[in-house]
């Protein structure tokens, strides 16, 4: 069945929930999602019963993705006994391993890992392709034979120990055919593009129990896959009718991104304060982390609760910096600057257990003038610890000054812990590089991380989610360790690239899903029921974006070999169907935002042209984008310059309004002065310090209140150092 996106879909999903459990509330039912996020979100929307809808409740209903459905077929089958789930650390090793042994055309860059990278990419994809498509492909040429041959190559040194997703899904696909397994009626929401052996399945499934797909609708604009799915199941889906026009809309032009995520988090302060549940708001943004990024820091300044995709991968935390960090120190020679810059990701512990004192450390490598490797650092340190020495025994001869001879002590020692701790870190790193193992190399690394970032306890002070990170880490570690098999001798770069890659992906979530502002990305729009969408980076070139080309696998080839696999113009469509699913889920306002420029480029981004067809679809004329910042609408917004918009709009966060207070009182501030006493504090300290005048801030304390001063606490040179103060 079809059904318009947002609201009207939630109810067909209702509908056909209900239809499902024919009356009995107990009966199980499974809902096929496309993500986790889309089924929690789904779950709380039946569960609040606020729909009008006979279905009351969420028993006995299951929220599941095909790749879950896939496995709860396949557990246990004798197919897969022995044989673990694939990564993209092992398709790597095993690439590196096929480009060694037999690089063919790929020999001038064999060891490039943007092949390795694309070569891994090339081989998922063509996972999903039918070997007649795989035959026609490795006919077009050299390169397409090579890529053809690596790919069939992976598959002989992986299948023996490893399975994937395509095979799970074939193995799922039989045995629901089989008529063995135990399924309960589904239900398929939204699904969207699916891969040909998901089809497969889907195909499977609607042979062996009651199955209904909800595909979705906007703007007369159907599903470009919902056609597909109807010539799989061999019907018709008749249009809905279209949804009311009773939402409003707003087109609001801004400068940049920065005041794009400003305008967001306006919007959803003005949409609260008319009443809409925060739960009820979503940010709708371009593909890319930039946009993220920016929205979970504004709406934090803002303190709105919000949920979303994590920004940070793994390799930002601080086990992982520290760990990748102190990797590359050996190729580049234990330079001094490395060593430093090591110092900085992590509190780090020498090898008595104690806390590296790291400026310390720093201030003394800087002195002896150490520039990098073993020698040099061993050499120069020694020698100053001696300096240090031979000082303190001349003030004992002469001044006897206590204080100075225990500190040139105390810095001799730090000279020589510091030697220990670069001798003993030196010698861990070249034990990890010459180790002969996957196996080998990831016991010592983990041995690394947990000598260097200190014991249980120690690392009991860091946060809840770098603890986390910790853990995370050691176990990506850890599943290195069984890549002994696929690649034997591999090299301590390729250890560390294969790292590198189990590192980037994303940890955890940003708040929890259904509390507060839904932050998502356009792909991620379909299965949206809220009241406010706020749409953002609706510009050429952003929405929709520019896909890459893929040099192994391009458009021509995928369509000359009748591959079936997506090419650019899919990759459009599938942003243009988040779109119109955004647009088309709220049901009191859109709020549709164009940035005119990019901080990071010159040049105009003129409006996109999606936004200029939804503007064309509600007002009935299309708009010259020329004359859009001349526009006198109600439906239509230009914000000329951030300054403008502090000048018009309400503050979203505390600095936006001491921002306006400044604009509104003029160069000195005098409203923010009287409001703020720090504020007022600082506007004194610094017109004083620029005046002619001697003044308190520059040494005349002639009626400043001091609190009284221990003598018998100062030293000469203390006094000295105060009053060569210039503050």
């Amino acid at each position: 069945m079809r059904a318009n996106y947002g609201r009207a879909a939630t109810v067909a999903l209702i509908e056909a929930v209900a239809e499902a459990k024919g009356g009995d509330p107990l009966a199980p039912v499974s809902i096929v999602v496309t993500d986790h996020g889309q089924g929690i979100r789904l779950r709380r929307r039946l569960a609040a019963g606020s729909t009008g809808t006979p279905l009351s409740g969420v028993a006995a209903i299951d929220m599941v993705t095909l790749l879950d459905l896939a496995r709860d077929l396949t557990a246990g089958a004798p197919q897969l006994e022995g044989r673990r789930p694939v990564s993209d650390a092992v398709v790597l090793s095993a690439t590196r391993r096929i480009l060694r042994e037999e690089p063919g055309v790929f020999g001038s860059v064999a060891e490039h890992p943007a092949l390795e990278r694309a070569l891994v990419s090339a081989h998922r994809q063509l996972r999903e392709v039918h070997a007649d498509g795989i035959e026609r492909l490795a006919g077009l040429g050299k390169l397409q034979a090579a890529l053809v041959k690596v790919h069939r190559a992976l598959l002989r040194h992986l299948v023996p120990g490893f399975h994937d997703e395509r095979e799970r899904t074939d193995l799922a696909t039989l045995r629901v055919g089989s008529g063995t397994a135990s399924i309960p009626p589904l239900v398929v929401h939204l699904p969207g593009h699916l891969l040909p052996s998901e089809r497969r399945l889907l195909a499977a499934l609607a042979d062996a129990v009651p199955l209904t797909v909800i595909c979705g609708h906007a703007h007369g604009q159907p599903d470009p896959d919902a056609g597909a799915l109807a010539g799989l199941f061999g019907t018709d889906l008749p249009d809905p009718p279209e949804p009311g026009t009773g939402t409003g809309r707003l087109v609001v032009s801004v400068p940049d991104q920065e005041e794009e995520a400003r305008v967001a988090v306006r919007q959803v302060l003005e949409a609260a304060r008319s009443g809409t549940h925060l739960s009820g708001i979503a940010i709708v943004h371009p593909p890319g982390s930039d946009y993220t990024r920016l929205l979970h820091e504004r709406l934090r300044a803002s303190g709105i609760a919000f949920n979303g995709s994590s920004v940070r991968r793994l390799d930002e935390t601080t086990a992982a910096r520290f760990l990748l960090g102190a990797l590359t120190l050996t190729d580049r020679g234990l330079r001094r600057t490395d060593l430093e810059a090591l110092f900085a990701t992590a509190p780090l512990w020498d090898p008595d257990n104690h806390q590296v004192p790291d400026s310390i450390w720093g201030r003394l490598a800087r002195r002896a003038g150490v520039v990098g490797g073993l020698e040099d650092w061993t050499l120069r340190l020694e020698r100053l610890a001696t300096e240090f020495e031979t000082q303190r025994d001349e003030e004992g001869r002469s001044d006897d000054r206590q204080w100075l001879m225990d500190r040139l002590e105390r810095d001799a020692e730090q000279c020589r812990r510091l030697v220990a701790f670069v001798t003993r870190l030196d010698r861990d790193l070249r034990g990890i590089s010459g180790a002969g193992s996957w196996s080998a190399r990831c016991r010592l690394t983990n041995r690394l991380i947990r000598r260097y970032l200190g014991s249980d306890t120690a690392r009991a002070l860091w946060p809840a989610e770098e603890l986390l990170a910790f853990e995370s880490a050691a176990a990506v570690v850890d599943r290195l360790a069984l890549l002994d098999d696929v690649e034997p001798d591999a090299s301590f770069a390729g250890f560390r690239r294969a790292l590198i890659a189990e590192l980037r992906h994303p940890i955890g979530r940003e708040g929890r899903t259904g509390r507060g502002v839904q932050v998502l990305a356009i792909e991620q729009a379909p299965g949206l029921d809220v009241e406010v969408v706020i749409l953002l980076g609706l510009a050429e070139g952003v929405m929709p974006t520019r896909p890459a080309t893929d040099a192994l696998l391009p458009d021509a080839d995928r369509i000359t070999a009748g591959t079936d696999l997506p090419i650019r113009h899919d990759h459009t469509a599938s942003q243009h169907r988040g779109f119109a699913a955004a647009i088309t889920a709220a049901s009191r306002l859109v709020v549709l935002v164009h940035p005119r420029g990019n901080l990071r480029r010159s040049g105009e981004r003129p409006p996109s042209r999606w936004l200029l067809a939804e503007i064309e679809a509600f007002t009935g004329v299309r708009p010259d984008p020329g004359e859009l910042a001349d526009l006198a609408e109600p439906w239509y917004r230009h914000v000329a310059s951030f300054a403008q918009a502090l000048a018009i709009d309400e503050p979203a966060t505390d600095q936006e309004n001491e921002l306006g207070l400044l604009l509104g009182n003029g160069p000195d501030g005098t409203g923010l002065r009287q409001v703020d006493p720090v504020f007022d504090r600082g506007v004194d300290l610094v017109t004083s310090r620029l005046s002619r005048r001697l003044t308190r801030f520059d040494g005349n304390l002639a009626g400043v209140a001091l609190p009284a001063i221990d003598v018998g606490e100062l030293s000469a040179s203390r006094l000295e150092r105060w009053v060569s103060c210039p503050f």
